[in-house]
């Protein structure tokens, strides 16, 4: 007798589904040899599948993006500073700590509250010029690897920008200072840090 295999297939209604689904017709009576009902069991299979593929198509991906910051309390010092005007200016200069700049450097604290906030003091030790921020993991940016721990953020200043750095692994920070109006600057400032000798306040 003729091995035969008879399929007809038809595309169900919309309104039934929102994902292609197939109406499927296969006669299989006249086949003989396991090969042939092997395929014919494995073809209705691959269909019976095909909605779930299509349904699946948007779920979102898990965040595997690092939630936690490490937990540190660091009080950083400037280690040198470098200050550039944006062309045509011509003005370079080189300093370590606030010698030869118009204004002292500020010094930093940086703190993790719950390994989740960073929080930034600027002149911890002088009140009339201190100010506090705090940054939410989420807010920054971060690359974080087996090699490196780094979070990156920006703040919108009068007159220009200002980009933050921090490098947890080598205790080092660093702050972009730029100045697109009036003095037309930029300044970098690259600090060293170390355990703060202060112990922090309970949250």
């Amino acid at each position: 007798m003729r091995k035969r295999c008879d399929l007809a297939y038809g595309q169900t209604s919309q309104k039934e589904s929102l994902v292609p689904a197939y109406e499927v017709r296969l006669s299989c009576s006249e086949v003989r040899g396991k090969t042939m009902r092997t395929f014919c069991f494995g073809f209705l299979i691959t269909l019976a599948l095909i909605p779930t593929c299509f349904a699946q198509q948007d779920v979102k991906r898990p965040d595997t993006t690092p939630k936690s910051l490490p937990v540190v309390s660091l009080d950083c010092y400037a280690s040198y500073g470098t200050v550039v005007g944006l062309a045509p200016a011509a003005y370079d200069e080189i300093a370590i700590d606030g010698d030869n700049f118009e204004k002292p450097i500020p010094r930093y604290r940086l703190h993790v509250v719950d390994n989740s906030v960073l929080k930034i003091i600027r002149d911890p030790a002088r009140s009339a010029l201190r100010k506090e921020v705090g940054k939410y993991a989420s807010e920054m940016t971060r690359d974080f690897t087996n090699k490196h721990q780094i979070v990156g953020w920006k703040e919108d200043v009068p007159g220009g920008r200002d980009l933050y750095t921090v490098n947890f692994d080598d205790r080092l920070f660093s702050v972009v200072e730029i100045r697109t109006a009036m003095a037309k600057t930029v300044t970098l400032h690259v600090y060293q840090c170390k355990p703060s000798a202060v112990a922090p306040k309970a949250e």
